[in-house]
């Protein structure tokens, strides 16, 4: 190359003219070079990364399957369970309804008939 630039130089003015164009010629390459090879990194790099996330997504698909499929099964042993408790506790409050039907049936008996004071007479209520 400097050879190349030797030879112009000897050609005055013109020479110098074409060895600066020449220069800023193969300065302009290189640059282009340097950003299309940048550009083709970066494309390397934002596939890589679009590729990433493309599984990661497939992977995070497949963990909501397996967690919607494990709810079902847990939501169905839940209500199962919640149904079992729900019946105890209905039969819970029918021995409470019974048991409170029959103290109220007791007040309305005791209450009817009361014992005469001694030595008076019953008066009803």
């Amino acid at each position: 190359m400097t050879e190349a630039l030797g030879q112009l130089l000897e050609y005055g003015v013109v020479g110098i003219l074409a060895a600066t164009g020449f220069y800023l010629y193969l300065r302009e390459r290189k640059i282009v070079a340097d950003y299309a090879k940048r550009d083709r990194e970066h494309q390397v790099a934002e596939t890589k990364a679009k590729m990433k996330y493309m599984h990661t997504l497939e992977d995070l698909v497949e963990t909501v399957k397996a967690v919607g499929e494990n709810s079902k099964a847990d939501m169905n042993v839940c209500q199962g369970r919640v149904g079992v408790l729900i019946n105890e506790v209905r039969s819970f409050l029918d021995d409470l309804k019974i048991e409170r039907a029959k103290e109220e049936g007791r007040r309305e008996v005791t209450d009817r008939f009361t014992l005469p004071p001694k030595g008076g007479e019953h008066e009803p209520r």
